[in-house]
């Protein structure tokens, strides 16, 4: 059960990858909010 419960939030954290991605560089860039770096971004994924 709990294996199972591991790998489904994992899965479901690779799907929102892009979405984060995306309001992180895309949508806070536009209006100049973003001050994180890409690797710092990762690095907060990660973790």
């Amino acid at each position: 059960m709990a294996g199972f419960l591991f790998v489904t939030g994992i899965a479901l954290s690779m799907l929102g990858l892009p979405f984060a991605w995306y309001a992180q560089f895309k949508l806070e860039g536009r209006f100049g909010f973003n001050m994180t770096s890409m690797k710092t971004w990762i690095l907060d994924r990660v973790k």
